[in-house]
């Protein structure tokens, strides 16, 4: 049974799935959230968060659902 009011990462094949191997930049990661339903991510009352990278190296963290 998954925690409510909990975040965690993408699954790592969550990641492949939507994001390829490659390293997201955050430009992605905003047209990612601008077609995903968070809660098909994540149950109800759970968040997710994704590492976005700028030239290799981690720029910001963005979270989503709850």
């Amino acid at each position: 049974m998954a925690t409510l009011f909990t975040v965690s990462p993408l699954r790592d094949e969550q990641m492949l799935g939507f994001f390829k191997p490659e390293r997201q930049s955050r430009i992605r990661f905003v047209e990612w959230m601008k077609t995903v339903d968070p809660f098909s991510v994540r149950e109800r009352w759970q968040g997710v968060y994704v590492v976005s990278y700028l030239d290799g190296h981690p720029e910001q963290i963005h979270f989503s659902g709850l």
